[in-house]
């Protein structure tokens, strides 16, 4: 639920988050703030605490410093019209709070020094001398350096009466970024042997997915599979023993396992953590196939899939399939460029529903013990439960490499295939010829690949255009990227190697067709004309806008049997693989414009109104009005942003006027129904 409203002095009392039950959980006067009900990750985020105490005796002192502490994090929450979206996230905040309290301990060592004694947050923020000596401080970080440009950003956009004093200009403390590098290219070697590791491990735990789900039922009994001194310990409680894990296993049809080596802790808190690793490889078949980010993935629910054919699928000389044609669309939420959870869906290959299919067995299970719904459950839930009574059902945060590492820990049998060679090293250079990968110790000869999750995202980017039959359009649509030129980004460098999926196709596949790529290619399109045509022709309102106009008259032309809405649809898809059309929604409708669209990067939504390609919904210009109306009231009357906004609405309004006639909302009635 929303919080309390910007006043210029909040009190104690003020609200600065409340759950989705309307309960407080950061009040502006308490030692403690929680966010987590604001949070866009699918991770927890730490609670900001104010009642650590700095060191010293002072307690007025220190009591002054986490009050400008507070406030100025009050002005961050509400003044910033920070981020893409005109907000600061929930875990960016936290990022601030522990810079400014960083500059804090730092007023409390300049307590002994008998020029600067007494100096207080806001004089460090307001001072470029005392803000340099805090940046040339060795326990400042780059990311410190980092923040304290960005909070210095935020409080110069503050009014000095709001904000007490005028904070330093950023430009006089040459604050050095170091520049951002892309996320790696997985060298291909590598690329296509995690293929291999991640398909074969699921191959081989999938047919035995209900008696793992079943074991884990089991697991409901916090006796069983404890060992025999454990239970024994307990004789006063028990009234007989329960199997061991080693007997568990058996007894639930299990012994495969135990005969490879699967699972080698025969433990509760062993077999716990095996499920993690289990959960880890189904997650990142997930984003090998689909270029889903992290949090992406981290945010699908138990309920995730779709199915739909895409082809018929290839089929040999015999007519035997030899690729089928069907498609997954798997459903979660993106939070990139938006600002808050968007539905979306990804399209997967049928072998990831495999993937899905092993973690819902998983996550079915875990729903049991922890007593939720499995429309509430996460797909990647955390298996703590198994151990611990006290766990909470949140995600599991999975560590990749390190001693702690999974990745690590799944490569240590695989004599070092996924260890970095000269050759790998030599093609990585290719895919960024300006990035000095020689002096970067991470991909030092030798060494175990680096992975992270974002460079599956990358990688499928950059081999689906490096094998020369997917569009940047596709890469577009499937990675959810705002713009084409991101996309062409992601794929930069893809050109300086030869496609290397045609040379590791199987002599019975056609053309390189077997490949994610090639499905993305074909899929994309037909989901975007596919709502198209549902926004369109399942719509009762009479649209407007260039091409609603136009689809307005050949739903008429419709209706009367003149056209074929099937074969219309058909020739549409075949302009949309050629380019020619494409479909992307808008506040206002859709559009059909293949062309990148600046207006839309830049939230000019009324551009719409004068483009061909613009198919204008009536009832959402109704809303987006309505939208735009309470939009005002979070603005001051005489600030810049009021007069932005309602120069919005008066286009909006007048465009209803000239356009919105009687019949507009429906085919039938007027438009006040």
């Amino acid at each position: 639920m929303e919080p309390d409203r910007y006043v210029d002095s909040p009190l104690d009392d003020f609200v600065l988050c409340r759950d989705c039950e309307g309960n407080p959980t950061a009040v502006y006067g308490g030692d403690s703030w929680d966010f987590n009900p604001y949070r866009l990750s699918a991770r927890r985020i730490s609670k900001i605490k104010f009642n650590n105490e700095f060191g010293t005796s002072n307690y007025d002192f220190e009591s002054l410093l986490n009050d400008q502490i507070k406030y100025i994090l009050y002005l961050i929450i509400y003044q910033s019209r920070s981020g893409r979206t005109g907000r600061t996230s929930a875990s960016t905040l936290i990022q601030y709070f522990y810079t400014l309290r960083k500059i804090a301990c730092f007023c409390v060592e300049q307590l002994d020094n008998s020029l600067a004694s007494g100096i207080t947050l806001n004089h460090v923020l307001a001072n470029v001398s005392y803000m340099k000596a805090f940046l040339s401080r060795n326990s400042v970080t780059g990311n410190d350096k980092k923040t304290s440009s960005s909070i210095l950003e935020i409080l110069a956009k503050v009014e000095k009466n709001k904000l007490g004093f005028t904070a330093c200009s950023k430009k006089y403390l040459q604050i050095e970024r170091t520049e951002d590098q892309q996320t790696s290219v997985i060298p291909s070697r590598i690329y296509v042997a995690m293929m291999t590791l991640f398909d074969n491990k699921i191959d081989n735990l999938f047919p035995l997915k209900k008696r793992i789900n079943g074991l884990i039922k089991a697991m409901e009994d916090r006796d069983y599979g404890l060992s025999i001194a454990t239970q024994e310990s307990r004789k006063q409680r028990l009234s007989y023993l329960r199997p061991t894990m080693e007997e568990a296993m058996v007894e639930h049809g299990l012994v495969d396992l135990l005969k490879s080596g699967e699972l080698v802790n025969l433990s509760r808190a062993g077999f716990c953590m095996w499920l993690q690793e289990i959960q880890y490889v189904c997650k990142m078949a997930m984003h090998l196939y689909t270029g889903m980010r992290d949090q992406e993935a981290a945010r699908v629910m138990y309920y995730c899939t779709s199915e739909h054919p895409i082809t018929e699928g290839l089929r040999d000389e015999d007519n035997s399939i030899i690729d089928a044609g069907r498609m997954v669309s798997i459903v979660s939420t993106t939070t990139k460029f938006t600002g808050y959870k968007k539905e979306e869906s990804w399209i997967a290959p049928d072998c990831v529903l495999k993937a899905i299919e092993l973690a819902r067995s998983i996550a079915e299970g875990l729903a049991f013990l922890y007593k939720i719904e499995l429309k509430e459950t996460l797909l990647f839930l955390s298996p703590s439960i198994v151990r611990s009574t006290k766990s909470k059902p949140v995600y599991i945060n999975q560590q990749n490499t390190g001693e702690q590492g999974f990745f690590t820990k799944l490569t240590q049998s695989t004599e070092g295939a996924f260890d970095i060679t000269e050759d790998d090293l030599l093609e990585l250079k290719q895919t960024d010829l300006n990035r000095d990968f020689d002096n970067d110790g991470k991909f030092a000869v030798g060494n175990l690949w680096p992975i992270t999750t974002h460079q599956y995202r990358r990688s499928l980017a950059f081999y689906a255009s490096n094998s020369g039959f997917v569009s940047s359009d596709t890469v577009t649509t499937q990675f959810k990227h705002v713009a084409r030129q991101l996309a062409q980004y992601y794929s930069r460098g893809s050109e300086n190697l030869l496609p290397i999926f045609h040379e590791r196709e199987a002599p019975n596949r056609q053309g390189g067709k077997s490949h994610i790529a090639y499905e993305f290619q074909l899929s994309a399109p037909i989901d975007a004309i596919e709502q198209l045509f549902a926004d369109v022709f399942e719509s009762e309102a009479q649209l407007l806008g260039g091409t609603g106009s136009y689809m307005e008259k050949m739903k008429v032309r419709i209706d009367s049997g003149e056209v074929n809405i099937h074969d219309s649809k058909k020739q549409t898809i075949a302009m949309a693989r050629d380019g020619q059309i494409s479909y992307r929604k808008t506040p206002l409708g859709g559009c059909t414009s293949h062309d990148v669209c600046k207006f839309y990067l830049m939230g000019e939504i009324t551009e719409c109104f004068t483009c061909t390609g613009s198919v204008i919904d009536p009832k959402k210009l109704v809303k987006l009005i309505e939208s735009q109306k309470s939009a005002l009231d979070k603005y001051e009357s005489e600030s810049c942003e009021y007069e932005l906004a309602e120069m919005e609405l008066q286009k909006l309004e007048d465009y209803q006027r000239r356009k919105l006639k009687p019949g507009h909302l429906g085919h039938k009635g007027d438009a006040d129904e």
